[in-house]
């Protein structure tokens, strides 16, 4: 079903706008903001504050270390709606900052982190114990942020009274939920077109007059949006996991299912070659699937629960499945939870279900993905047989038939359109060189992307011939770390050839 891509790409998702869903709170905000509007933010400055502190506790996973870290707020206002004279909501984006470690000569500026989902907090930017990481930190303060609506800037955006939850069991009640149970100006201006703006807030509150961006998977879009938008406040930008700009959300799903069954199709390759690999009594890929359809059809015919004592669906298994797929690391992990869900051992898999409602919440993610590319009620017909068109690509976790509300997500119920338009990035001469990096066998955000982009922006391309989704600056790649840190340190002489020419292209073996 469709809802399957979504767990396993954590990228854009597209679906159909409801007419019938009409908002029950605060007003929608229908005029379009300006961009001093969008850019206003606390006049008062940046107060920060060790993230040590008592009232920073929740901000962060347990195993983060926050000593070097300082953390603070900044105000951002909503556009007010044109119907109302009511107050608009005001956003308070949380921010985390790791200051550079070099002496006042030695710094370079700032490096604004922002990361993919949509939905993630990005807040964790403590230092990563390598070489890389510690020359990167010696030039640049390192800021973070959550995201406009998700945990903790506030308001967080909330579609149930579940506090987490991986996939909600009634969708269409879960998107109504959404619209009762958040300030309807803040979802109304949640894309990624209002995500640039606030990375241009935050440049503002700090008082830089260049920023370095640095973006991962759906960051790239914002990076390369605000690169578009900003090109003279912006010193260096990398873009890890491509995402085309000129792609209807359609078309990005088309092509993520493609490459990830090419991607479950190696791993199960791979495990064959291991000892006690799941797939080790078949041989073909039909085989493998039908095995595994067994595992979906157990979790589905019998009532399981998760450490937050809430029923695991099958759902739960793709969203799950199709995380451990995406970096080949973790494939071990992933034929150790076949194995242990084969011999109805389940606490394993209990555990990666909380971790992954711990990564991203699928509230926040269907809203940023609804309000990016939700498309309009007239084309509910051509989207379900798109849907079914993408679908077939994808096969592995195609246990049973589906049918049509089976396949239907958040964003077929959303009451509004989404903003984003697809085009071709035209990046003005005032903008910096642009550093891609890609994989060549990256299930979520196809190489294909990168290469495509590489032509928009005219960007040096560093590629990493391996399976895998962004890598950048977290020592999985020694090559691919001290480019990007290089790039970073010198943006305008980097990759620079004795005629003075720039190469366009870069590899990495490993």
């Amino acid at each position: 079903m469709f809802s399957k891509l979504l767990s396993i790409t954590l990228l854009t998702a597209t679906t159909l706008a409801c007419g019938s869903c009409a908002p029950t709170t605060a007003p929608l905000t229908q005029q379009k903001t300006t961009d001093e509007e969008r850019s206003t933010y606390s006049k008062e400055g940046i107060n920060w504050q060790p993230c040590t502190q008592l009232s920073f506790a929740k901000w962060f996973p347990s195993y983060v270390a926050t000593d070097s870290l300082e953390c603070a707020t900044i105000e951002v206002p909503l556009q007010q709606a044109l119907e109302t004279m009511d107050k608009p909501t005001v956003i308070k984006l949380a921010l985390s900052r790791l200051p550079a470690t070099g002496s006042d000569e030695d710094k370079l500026g700032t490096l604004i982190n922002i990361s993919g989902g949509p939905g993630q907090s990005g807040l964790d930017v403590s230092a990563i114990d390598s070489a890389a990481y510690a020359k990167l930190s010696k030039h640049f303060d390192i800021i973070g942020y959550a995201p406009r609506g998700v945990y903790p800037s506030t308001p967080t955006v909330k579609c149930s009274t579940t506090a987490r939850m991986l996939f909600p069991e009634d969708v269409e009640q879960f998107t109504k939920g959404c619209w009762e149970h958040t300030p309807n100006d803040l979802l109304a201006q949640l894309g990624a077109d209002y995500a640039v703006d606030d990375i241009e807030a935050i440049r503002k509150a700090i008082d830089a007059p260049k920023i370095n961006l640095i973006g991962y998977s759906y960051g790239t879009k914002i990076a390369a949006l605000y690169a578009e938008k900003f090109p003279t406040h912006l010193r260096a930008g990398v873009l890890d996991g491509i995402v085309n700009l000129n792609e209807t959300d359609l078309q990005v799903a088309y092509n993520q299912a493609q490459e990830a069954q090419r991607t479950f199709e190696r791993f199960v390759q791979s495990c064959r070659q291991q000892t006690e690999c799941y797939f080790a009594d078949t041989s073909t890929v039909q085989q493998a699937e039908a095995k595994l359809a067994k595992l979906y059809l157990y979790i589905e015919n019998n009532e399981l629960y998760d450490l937050d004592h809430q029923l695991i669906s099958t759902m739960n298994m793709s969203w799950v499945l199709g995380d451990l797929l995406t970096w080949p690391e973790q494939w071990p992990l992933l034929n150790e939870l076949l194995v242990s869900i084969n011999n109805k051992d389940f606490e394993l898999f209990k555990t990666l279900i909380d971790d992954s409602k711990n990564d991203v919440d699928y509230a926040t993610f269907a809203s940023i993905s609804c309000a990016d590319g939700a498309p309009t009620n007239d084309k509910k017909m051509d989207y379900i047989d798109e849907i079914k068109r993408i679908d077939a690509q994808l096969t592995w976790d195609d246990y049973r038939e589906f049918n049509d509300e089976e396949i239907l997500d958040a964003c077929y119920y959303w009451p509004i359109a989404g903003s984003d338009v697809p085009h071709i990035p035209k990046m003005q001469l005032s903008a910096p060189p642009l550093l891609l990096v890609a994989q060549t066998n990256d299930p979520a955000t196809p190489y294909i992307n990168a290469q495509m982009m590489q032509k928009y922006l005219n960007a040096t391309l560093l590629t990493r011939r391996s399976d895998g989704h962004t890598l950048a600056l977290a020592d999985l790649s020694y090559c691919v770390d001290n480019q990007v840190v290089n790039y970073l340190i010198d943006p305008n002489n980097f990759a620079t050839q004795r005629d003075g020419s720039r190469k366009n292209n870069l590899y990495c073996a490993k």
